[in-house]
């Protein structure tokens, strides 16, 4: 009995000393890691304050600081986790050379930049200017002293990235960014391993999802624009542009896609722009099929089979969409330009009129709305007054109100019915 318990010792001790060292091999690696990192840099590129090892299968640098064209970045973590504490050691000693983990998740918390940093270099500036300066009410552009008075003196992100592999032929990978009191973006793709894959020659549609919620800056953003030209936030939202326009957007598709969205998706769209609360867009596939069969079906086909779902500020939105070509597309583009230069007939359906004539005649009737944009709306008129039409549009799920500046407006209709 004596002899059974000093095994069971001997082996929780052994054990002990194994997790123990596997730990301590674990610092060892990480802070080499760093350490190369470090010298490959010029000095003070790139800074740690610390390390921290867990037996659960992680490693982590702690509050690092990033010195990137003269503009000092700080993150409070770095930490990389895998459920086997023995691989993760063997993918970092091996300078990541070893067949990577079953499972594996990279975080980094807290990427904090200074938006006032964002001056202080020309490549900096010219980075805030590409993505973040937009035109805004009485302001040309936004400038980071305007992203000061909205109460952001910093950006600080969270980026959580997680892999998982399912089987030889399947793989799960997750990503979310936060940024915080701003906007949360989640992705999520599970299917074959293909679609990471360049050389497969078949790439098999995934299971997708993506997720854009709580979009808190950009309701700041409108906000803060809004006082600019001191206006009410609906006055603001109401009179913005559409984001989105036939042209330009069948455009983007037909060039990566070979199709082209309905004006129901595109108007949702359009509609989400003016409150964007949350946006989700998945595809559930029944079986394994890949991108190049897809267009030999018909669209009905393919909706049947990827079943895709789009939901805007929690509204489902049928999907609908059409198969053509840049070709197909440039002629339907040149017959619709040669007709507007046509003098339009009226008939009894559909009368043409112009807008300072629309209080009087549409009284209590139904309009159609053509803009220059390209987007066309059908709906119950209300009133036109000063610059802006308001109206009531029809919609799969109920109405909406819509106010549109009538310098954007080519075309009036009276309708009788539609």
């Amino acid at each position: 009995m004596r002899k059974l318990r000093n095994l069971c010792l001997l082996i929780i001790l052994v054990a002990f000393i194994i997790l123990g060292g596997t730990k301590a091999l674990l610092w060892y690696y990480t802070e080499k890691t760093a350490k190369d990192i470090q010298n490959a840099l010029p000095p003070g590129a790139f800074n740690y304050t610390g390390i921290t090892t867990s037996l659960n299968g992680s490693t982590s640098l702690d509050n690092i600081n990033l010195l990137i064209n003269g503009q000092n970045i700080k993150i409070e973590k770095i930490e990389l986790a895998s459920s086997n504490i023995f691989e993760l050691l063997l993918l970092i000693a091996k300078n990541w050379g070893s067949k990577i983990p079953n499972e594996l998740t990279l975080k980094i918390k807290g990427i904090k930049v200074d938006i006032d940093s964002l001056r202080t270099t020309e490549r900096a500036a010219k980075l805030f200017n590409d993505s973040l300066s937009i035109p805004c009410g009485k302001i040309n552009k936004m400038t980071a002293q305007d992203y000061n008075n909205m109460g952001y003196k910093y950006f600080i992100f969270d980026l959580n990235m997680g892999y998982k592999k399912i089987s030889n032929t399947r793989i799960k990978l997750d990503a979310d960014m936060n940024m915080r009191d701003a906007l949360q973006v989640s992705l999520s793709f599970y299917g074959s391993t293909s679609i990471i894959n360049p050389s497969a020659k078949k790439n098999i549609v995934p299971e997708f999802q993506i997720n854009i919620k709580n979009n808190i800056i950009q309701e700041k953003i409108y906000d803060y624009c809004a006082k600019q030209e001191n206006i009410s936030l609906k006055e603001y939202v109401d009179k913005l542009p559409p984001y989105l326009n036939r042209e330009d957007l069948d455009k983007d598709t037909v060039s990566s896609l070979e199709l082209s969205i309905s004006d129901n998706i595109m108007n949702a769209l359009n509609e989400y722009q003016k409150k964007p609360q949350d946006l989700y867009f998945s595809t559930n596939p029944k079986g394994d099929i890949s991108f190049n069969e897809l267009k030999n079906m018909s669209e009905q086909a393919v909706i049947d089979l990827i079943r895709p779902s789009l939901k805007i500020n929690g509204k489902n939105i049928p999907i609908e969409f059409e198969w053509t070509t840049a070709e197909a597309l440039s002629k339907r583009t040149a017959q619709k330009n040669a007709k507007t230069n046509v003098p339009i007939t009226q008939s009894s359906e559909r009368i043409l009129t112009t807008i300072d004539q629309l209080n009087e005649q549409a009284f209590n009737k139904k309009i159609e709305i053509h803009t220059t944009s390209g987007v066309v709306y059908k709906g119950a008129f209300k009133k036109v007054q000063g610059n802006l039409l308001h109206m009531t549009i029809y919609k799969s799920w109920g109405t909406s109100d819509l106010t549109l500046e009538t310098n954007t407006i080519r075309l009036v209709y009276i309708l009788s019915d539609f």
